[in-house]
Formats: C-alpha cells, sequence, structure tokens
C-alpha cells in the first residue's frame, strides 16, 4: 500500500516492538517490527481500523493467516524480524460517513443522545462512546451496534458532566470516524435552599480574622434526603452591595457540610470582608457542577467597621522583569512592615490606566510569574502593600515589559544507517526561516564518527519545529524503517536548565538505497579463494547472490561468502521479484602466482584433480642446476591447495653456451574440464621464450626454434644461453601459462 492514513498502534521500547497500521477505501495492512532480542507474541489493538472476522496475511513469514477477533489480534514476530499483514482482496473496508446532530440532554441520573440518521444502504448501526473527560478515554456504551438514533445513558452518577461521540457501523464491522462531541451533566434538581443564619453580622475588618460562622440548608429530593453529604452538592457564600444581583458579586467563598437537617443537608462556612461598610450576604447550591445556582431565599446583614489602623504600608519598590516565552516574572523589594499581610500585583495594557489586580501574593514571597501572554504585546505592571487591615499602599513605580523567548543552544544529533556512502554530508531541512524553509541541501551538518552527524543552531524558546535528514536532496530524505513515507520529525524548543537542548535521532534508512553492497569494493583483486559480500536491502525484500537466496537480518543487513573460480568473478547481488528487482554488480579478480619444483622425466603434479606431466630426459642437464616449472593462469589463480610439490637439482657443465632441452609438455585435461573453466581453445597453442642477456638485465623475448606440435604438446627447443638466467615459456590460447626455469650457476661452482 503507498496510499492511505498511517496510524501508530503499538510502540513497547521496552521489548523493542513497533507497530503501525495503513488502510485506504480497499486495503488495510499491519507492519510489525520486532526489533528484540527474542521472538514474541505482539497483541496489536485493531479496533476502529479493521473490522472482525477480517483474515490478514503474513507476507513476510510464509503466508500465516491471522483473523481480527475483539477488535485485536495476536501476531508471532520472531527476533530481529517483523510481519507485514495485509487484508485479501474482495474484502468490504469502506467505512460508513460519521454521524452529524449529536445532542445531549441531561435529566436525574440520566442523559439522554439524539443524532441524525446515516444514509448508507449496508449500515448495521451505531456505537455510542463516552468519557468523563474531553478529548479522550471513551468507553464504548453498547455491546451491539444500536439500531435507532437515539441512546440512554442511564449508568451515570449525578453532577458529574459526560462527554459523548457517536460512530456508524455497517454490515461488514466498519466503523466510521467519530460524530462531534456533546456533553451534558445529570443532576438532581434543587427544590430549596433557606435557612440562611445569622441574619446580621457586625464585623471588624481583618485580614487575620473571618467573620463569625454563617450557616444554610438546601433540599434535592433523592440527593440530600440520604444520610451524609448529597453527592455533588456545591455550596457557597458570598457578599455584595445591597440590592445588587448576587450573581454578578465577586466574593464567593466554599462553604463545608456540617450535618444532615432531616431531608435537607446543612453547610457553614465564613467571609473575610476587604473593604469596610454596608453590605449583604446569602448562600446558594448547585448540583450540576457550577451550571446553575438556587441562592438562599433570604440574605443576611454585613457591617464591616474600620479597625484601629489606619496606616497603609509604603509602596513596593525596585520592581524589575524577567521575560521568557509567554510569560513575564516579576520582583521587588520586600516591605518592611510588621503588619504586612500580602502583596497586590495589578496589570494592564495601557501605561498609568486600565489596571486590573492580576494576583495577590503572600507577604513571604516579593515576587510573581504573569503566564499566557502574547509575545508581540507590552504589558504594564504596579504592584501595591496591603497590611492586615486591609489597608493598601499606593501603587509602586510602573514596569514595562514584554515577554521575549529566550535563546537556546539545540543540537540535533543524528545516527545514520553503516552503509550510508561515505562520501555524501547529511542535511537538516524543516520549517527554519528562510533561506533555510524545507530546503534539503543548505544545512550541512558536520560529522562526528562514522555514523554520527552534528548541528548547533540558536533558537527561540517555545518554538515548534518540523524536520527531516537528507543527503542534500529529497530523493535522498530519509524513511521509515521498511522504506514507507515517514512524518516529519517534530520538536519544542525548551530552554531547559542552562539554555541548551539536545535533540537525538535514528535515521532506519534512506529513500535511494533500496538495495546497498558494502563489500567487496568494487574491482577487487584478492589472492584469496572466498569474499564475503555484506550489504542492506529493503526489509521484506526478496535477496539473491549468484542466484542464491540469502536471508537478512530484522533490518536488512545481510552477510554471505562466495568461492572464487580463478581470473575474473562476477557477483550479482539481487533485491526484489519479479519486474520490481534491482541489481548490483561487483567484479573480483582472483590473482596469485604458483611455482611447481619437477622432477626428471616422468613425475607429474596434479591440478585441479587433473594431470599436467613435465618430462624432461635424464642428462640433458646435470645436477646442481634448479630447473623451475611455474604455472599461471592470466584470468585468476589455481588454487594451491590442489597442488603437489616436488624438486630436483641439476648442475650445467662450465662454458657451455649452447645446448638443446628437450621438454614435452603434456596437458590431462579434456576439452570439456577446460572449457568449464574457461579455457576456449585447446587446438591453437602459441609458444615463445624469453632470456636475460649479459648484465643488462633486458629481456628479449623470441620464438621457439624447431618446435613440433605434438598430439601431447609441444616437444623440443634450441635456444643460445646468456649470461645470467634462461628461462623458456610456453602459453595456450586459454591463457594457461607453464614456464620452465632454467638457472646458471655463477663462474667458479
Amino acid at each position: 500500500m503507498r496510499t492511505g492514513s498511517i496510524e501508530p498502534l503499538l510502540a513497547d521500547s521496552a521489548n523493542g516492538y513497533y507497530v503501525f497500521g495503513r488502510k485506504d477505501a480497499q486495503n488495510a495492512a499491519v507492519v510489525l517490527i520486532n526489533n528484540g532480542a527474542a521472538a514474541g507474541a505482539i497483541t496489536v489493538k485493531v479496533d476502529g481500523l479493521i473490522p472482525d472476522g477480517t483474515v490478514l496475511i503474513d507476507q513476510l513469514n510464509g503466508g500465516a493467516a491471522y483473523t481480527v477477533t475483539g477488535g485485536q489480534v495476536v501476531v508471532n514476530v520472531p527476533a530481529k524480524w517483523g510481519s507485514v499483514l495485509i487484508t485479501q482482496p474482495g474484502q468490504d473496508l469502506l467505512a460508513p460517513a460519521a454521524p452529524v446532530g449529536l445532542a445531549a440532554t441531561a435529566g436525574k441520573s440520566q442523559v439522554n443522545l439524539t443524532w441524525t440518521a446515516n444514509s448508507e444502504p449496508d449500515l448495521a448501526g451505531y456505537n455510542v462512546y463516552r468519557s468523563t473527560v474531553p478529548g479522550g478515554y471513551y468507553t464504548r456504551l453498547n455491546a451491539a451496534p444500536a439500531a435507532s438514533t437515539g441512546y440512554q445513558d442511564t449508568t451515570v452518577q449525578n453532577s458529574v458532566t459526560y462527554y459523548y461521540m457517536v460512530k456508524a457501523v455497517d454490515q461488514a464491522g466498519n466503523e466510521s470516524e467519530p460524530s462531534e462531541t456533546a456533553s451534558a451533566t445529570p443532576t438532581v434538581p434543587i427544590g430549596w435552599a433557606g435557612n440562611l443564619w445569622p441574619q446580621s453580622i457586625g464585623h471588624t475588618i481583618s485580614a487575620l480574622i473571618p467573620t463569625e460562622t454563617i450557616y444554610a440548608q438546601v433540599w434535592a429530593d433523592g440527593l440530600t434526603t440520604f444520610p451524609g453529604q448529597g453527592v455533588g452538592m456545591l455550596a457557597q457564600v458570598g457578599y455584595g452591595p445591597a440590592g445588587s444581583d448576587p450573581a454578578l458579586w465577586n466574593t464567593w467563598v466554599t462553604m463545608k457540610f456540617n450535618l444532615d437537617k432531616g431531608n435537607n443537608d446543612e453547610y457553614l462556612g465564613s467571609l473575610l470582608p476587604e473593604q469596610t461598610g454596608q453590605f449583604v450576604y446569602q448562600a446558594r447550591f448547585s448540583s450540576d457542577g457550577g451550571k446553575t445556582w438556587r441562592y438562599t431565599d433570604t440574605q443576611g446583614s454585613l457591617t464591616v467597621s474600620p479597625s484601629g489602623d489606619t496606616t497603609a504600608p509604603a509602596p513596593p519598590q525596585g520592581l524589575v522583569a524577567a521575560t521568557t516565552l509567554g510569560q513575564i516574572t516579576l520582583l521587588w523589594q520586600a516591605n518592611v512592615e510588621a503588619d504586612l499581610f500580602r502583596y497586590d500585583v495589578y496589570r494592564s495594557t495601557t501605561s498609568g490606566s486600565g489596571y486590573l489586580r492580576v494576583a495577590s501574593v503572600d507577604k513571604t514571597a516579593a515576587s510573581y510569574t504573569d503566564g499566557g501572554l502574547d509575545k508581540d504585546t507590552s504589558y504594564f505592571y504596579v504592584v501595591r502593600a496591603v497590611d492586615t487591615s486591609f489597608n493598601a499602599s499606593a501603587p509602586g513605580p510602573e514596569l514595562m515589559a514584554m515577554p521575549r523567548p529566550r535563546k537556546v543552544e539545540v543540537t540535533f544529533q543524528a545516527e545514520a544507517p553503516w552503509y550510508t556512502p561515505a562520501g555524501d554530508t547529511i542535511y537538516l531541512a524543516g520549517n527554519f526561516p528562510a533561506p533555510y524553509y524545507w530546503n534539503p541541501g543548505n544545512r550541512p551538518m558536520t560529522r562526528v564518527d562514522e555514523t554520527h552527524w552534528a548541528i548547533t543552531m540558536m533558537m527561540d524558546e517555545g518554538t515548534r519545529i518540523e524536520y527531516k535528514y537528507t543527503r542534500g536532496n529529497w530523493g535522498k530524505v530519509e524513511k521509515n524503517p521498511d522504506g514507507s513515507e515517514m512524518g516529519n520529525r517534530q520538536a519544542v524548543v525548551a530552554y531547559g536548565a542552562n539554555g541548551r537542548m539536545a535533540i537525538s535521532d535514528t535515521v532506519a534508512r534512506w529513500a535511494d538505497l533500496r538495495l546497498v553492497v558494502a563489500s567487496p569494493a568494487e574491482d577487487l583483486v584478492t589472492t584469496d579463494s572466498v569474499v564475503e559480500v555484506t550489504g542492506n536491502v529493503l526489509p521484506g525484500e526478496a535477496l539473491s547472490v549468484n542466484g542464491q537466496a540469502v536471508q537478512p537480518a530484522a533490518g536488512g543487513d545481510f552477510g554471505t561468502t562466495v568461492r572464487l573460480l580463478p581470473g575474473l568473478n562476477t557477483i550479482s547481488v539481487v533485491a526484489g521479484t519479479d519486474a520490481n528487482t534491482i541489481t548490483v554488480t561487483r567484479k573480483v579478480t582472483y590473482q596469485t602466482r604458483v611455482e611447481l619444483v619437477v622432477t626428471p622425466a616422468g613425475a607429474s603434479v596434479e591440478i585441479f584433480d587433473k594431470k599436467l606431466k613435465i618430462e624432461i630426459p635424464v642428462g640433458a642437464v646435470k645436477a646442481d642446476t634448479s630447473l623451475v616449472l611455474e604455472v599461471i593462469d592470466e584470468n585468476g589463480p589455481l588454487h594451491p591447495e590442489n597442488l603437489k610439490r616436488l624438486s630436483r637439482s641439476y648442475v650445467v657443465s662450465a662454458g657451455v653456451k649452447k645446448f638443446r632441452v628437450p621438454v614435452t609438455i603434456s596437458i590431462g585435461f579434456d576439452a570439456a574440464a577446460l572449457n568449464g573453466l574457461g579455457f576456449e581453445d585447446l587446438g591453437i597453442f602459441t609458444a615463445k621464450y624469453d632470456a636475460t642477456e649479459g648484465t643488462t638485465g633486458k629481456e628479449v623475448w623470441r620464438p621457439f626454434e624447431g618446435i613440433d606440435d605434438g598430439p601431447d604438446g609441444y616437444e623440443g627447443s634450441v635456444v643460445d644461453l646468456a649470461s645470467g638466467r634462461l628461462t623458456i615459456r610456453t602459453e595456450h590460447y586459454g591463457k594457461l601459462a607453464v614456464m620452465a626455469r632454467l638457472e646458471k650457476p655463477e663462474d667458479g661452482d
């Protein structure tokens, strides 16, 4: 499959498992990678991707069949290997459209759902999912698809908010994408709230001493009628100006459950007014998580009197700011007043006006971090000191600050596959500022060692980056381990403890390197009879070396040995099947020089289990002269392990300048055997000799004289012996040479 969605299904770093799925309208596939040291039975959840009953065939492991059951499939994957499961032709994998119009209505201990019907002719029904948090952790509620376009959820708890989505299912089991979500909070309606007590309170303003305790009661049938606090009930007490709408009050304090009062629940709390004057207070209750409130049927009056302390603290001084991405940290000099209670921090986007209190900070702190700010906005701050009588100082000096991201030294570290061409450079491409924006060849990395590369850049903290590694162009971009297209790598720049961030990645493989032959080298010349063939191939590809199947490791690495024949060898490495194949060849020359020392007439040696007989009549030369036979094949060496070594010495009479050396060369190969070794013609022979003349060491090649072409080869030769040495050499057309070297002793021997 080369199209369709890609969905990660499993990432188990402890065991080395990685699984992803891919699906389009007609096909689905599951790719499993086991990078661990042991075989494993990997359980993969495919619910929503592939329907139950679908048969998947393993393309890498002998066509093993797996059936999706209960929304999952269990696959046996060998160590350091993988599996590619694909669906069979003809299976229905086209899912219905996502339902629309989902609405949720809450009731007492239930939520009712409705949605618009789908129009697919093979529709089987709908699955309903629920969560207690928005955006995730959904659980299917119905065991079988619902036939209607409505669902009543009675397994809910009052005062808890639930989130719902619906998926359509066809008769083949294909499930649609989810609908839009809808939420509701089931609740028990509050029937009454009252019995607020006391009806009036007098209070001296203080930051340390709250008002006397305030009590109120609430009744909700089926919620407060049981012993203990009604589940999910919220209670608050607040105050504000007389005659004002309590829903607009800014000060509300949580009340605690006190006790049961018959069918009512009683709550208690107190206030800490920060201003003097006349106010009213009231309690309120909610059974739906604060969406709606029921207020007590009466209000109480609150009189807040000033204390004897009317002296405000001094304005805080020395306000400074440290800015980072999205936030500003304020620091100031601590006040020294003994009755200091807190600091109030005010913020505006206009100098000198529009200030709103954004925080109150305990007296033990002289700093505040203001977050969630826009990086291109100027913010103005002032700080006030507040004492225990809520006397507030005048504002301290105004400070303007703009949240600016700090610079971070980001180092990208990439580990490349071992078979990455040695002469190539690795580049970092991504959404970096122009001219580097997604340019595959503009940010070269530095080689650290044979497989590791690095590059360091200064970037703003909080920057969201997407990137990939290349070897200079998009045709050489990194890919997934199986060679498929990979998504952009992503990261968010973080300042950390010291303004440095390291990002370490591993490149699984390159787009253009479907097959890499690392050894042998091109045009290798060797004296070894075997050569090792190593490299890497796309996982899952069929691989052969000189026609013999080779099984790569899980990551595609392979290695095998090839025995060489004498001379030039062609090693052919083929990946793929049918027309989709790729071939890499290497030329290797197996070459050596084998020297044989022979005996007088009748002696023979074996070469490749055949006999090459050299006959030299006794008396033709004298003792203490060495006669050496050398067998050379210009197409490659003869196997030395198949040679027999024999020896004998002779002497040449002093003063002899001219003599005749009768030589019979008998080649005991038959034509078929020689042709099998690459010899082309047994019937065409040439012969020549060379002599090193005088003291110059010059080699002069001359034809043999008086040679008869007999049935067993060439026989007879007359040469002149100059000072030094004499070499007699015969060659046949197939490049197999037999050389006899007659070495003359020095004068006086």
